[in-house]
């Protein structure tokens, strides 16, 4: 039995498939894989990236893990997990399309939102909460500069969607985020297990708009078949939330 295991990091994915030993924990690498995106800086302190560089470079480095490894090995792979760079964050239609390039963690343009996020809020509050302090690398004060700078962008998103949920949901159709990464768009209350509902509304977005909560390691679905197809997969192995 093995596992797919991939990185979503902040200038590439890096892919391996490690073996299962009879505990279940990895017992070697077998194949490995990687492939960079390219980062943009449009304005002063921005830093952004395209959201379907991320599926790009995930399926090629899907693709060079895999590469070496045996027709059989690859029909022994049990399921494909994930940890990502977080505090990534960009708009999306209804039909999960970006609307805008996303405003990557290194982003740091929303300092003066990030001192209104403190004030309307409480540092303390957020930091509680959260377990991190408001900053302008973090979701929310980059949601408040969008909402500010890219009104109708703003206006017309369905959803607002991080790296991990957003590579997640390209392979297995369902957006599902862990509460260790959305912890770091301060949107979230890691105690209770909900998001924070006076931060939705300074925002004037709905729960609805945010990717739903899962446990890290419970399912988020199955790899979806034309996705595997091109990968160099088999269909259906099940994708655990990062």
């Amino acid at each position: 039995m093995y596992f797919l295991g991939i990185d979503i990091g902040s200038t590439a994915v890096k892919a391996a498939v490690l073996r299962a030993g009879e505990n279940g924990k990895p017992d070697g690498v077998i194949g490995r894989g990687s492939a960079d995106y390219p980062t943009y800086y449009p304005v002063e302190s921005g830093v952004e990236q395209k959201p379907n560089d991320w599926n790009k470079a995930t399926v090629s480095a899907i693709r060079s893990a895999v590469s070496g490894i045996s027709d059989e090995e690859r029909k022994s792979i049990a399921g494909i997990s994930f940890s990502s760079q977080a505090g990534s964050i960009y708009p999306a239609d209804e039909n999960n399309a970006p609307l805008y390039d996303a405003l990557t963690w290194m982003d740091r343009r929303a300092t003066k939102e990030a001192e209104d996020v403190a004030a309307a809020l409480g540092a303390d509050n957020i930091r509680e909460k959260c377990g991190w302090p408001v900053a302008p690398t973090d979701c929310i004060s980059k949601l408040l500069w969008l909402s500010r700078n890219e009104s109708k962008i703003f206006s017309a998103a369905k959803h607002f969607y991080t790296t991990l949920e957003s590579v997640t949901g390209y392979l297995c159709g369902n957006f599902v985020a862990d509460p260790t990464s959305m912890v770091l768009s301060r949107l979230y209350d890691y105690k209770k297990g909900e998001y924070i509902p006076e931060a939705l509304e300074f925002l004037g977005i709905s729960e609805d708009q945010l990717p739903r909560i899962a446990p890290c390691g419970s399912p988020a679905g199955k790899l979806l078949p034309d996705v595997a197809k091109i990968c160099g997969l088999e269909a259906d192995i099940p994708v655990y939330v990062g």
